[in-house]
């Protein structure tokens, strides 16, 4: 019995390095960095889309997954369940893999983790997030077709917020906002006015002060043509 647990022992001695060796021997250093660069290309965007018949939905999709590299993503919204999947490059379309969410009434976050193919390299080398939009039923109320508030938080068509809050809740808000840009406008207004009529009483006042200097002038010069006119008169009646 002693022999077959000195047996056991030396086995395991003898071939878990052996074990170890081919479980790790494709994930080096070199390997997780050449990984890596392949990685940073890896990114993902959406878009909002709208199919043949008329119905709203978005179009995640993965860029760059090439030979060599895989994409884990995962995906969830606040009291939603979420679902995860992994991309390879035999999964794509020129290197593009595309998701379709027809959720469009929660904001929902993605997560990409990108690694490499080879099995025994299990970790990844890179992790990124991208936040999706959500349809906002309150930009349909008729509060929010005003041009001025059509770019007010609550009047846009696609946020990343969820608004907890009524309908009239936001319709007071969104009253409140233009009343504030209307008081706004109107005080910048008020201060052109104002600036107007200060420059349009410097006019009048420098009007003023030409009139009085040109009404002085011709006095003068009337004063000065009848002094003239009376020396001129003595002096002809003296000459005679």
């Amino acid at each position: 019995m002693k022999n077959l647990k000195r047996i056991i022992i030396l086995l395991v001695f003898v071939f878990l390095p052996v074990i170890c060796f081919a479980d790790t021997k494709g994930c080096t250093y070199q390997y997780r960095v050449d990984v890596g660069k392949i990685a940073k290309n890896v990114t993902a965007a959406y878009e909002i889309k709208t199919n043949s018949s008329g119905v709203n939905y978005l179009e995640i999709t993965i860029n760059n997954i090439v030979d060599g590299i895989y994409v884990n993503y995962s995906y969830s919204a606040k009291g939603v369940m979420g679902n995860s999947g992994n991309v390879f490059p035999s999964d794509t379309t020129d290197g593009k893999y595309t998701i379709q969410q027809y959720d469009i009434y929660n904001v929902y976050k993605y997560t990409f983790k990108v690694g490499g193919t080879e099995y025994a390299c299990d970790s990844y080398q890179k992790t990124f997030s991208l936040t999706v939009p959500m349809y906002n039923k309150f930009s349909e109320l008729f509060e929010c077709q005003y041009y001025d508030v059509s770019d007010y938080l609550y009047c846009q068509k696609w946020v990343t917020t969820k608004f907890n809050l009524t309908e009239i809740e936001v319709k007071k808000r969104i009253n409140k906002q233009l009343e504030n840009a209307q008081k706004s406008t109107t005080t910048v207004v008020s201060a052109e006015d104002n600036d107007k009529e200060i420059q349009y009483q410097r006019l009048m006042k420098l009007w003023k002060y030409t009139l009085i200097g040109l009404s002085i002038g011709i006095v003068v010069d009337i004063i000065l043509i009848i002094f003239l006119f009376i020396r001129l008169k003595e002096y002809l009646i003296f000459d005679i």
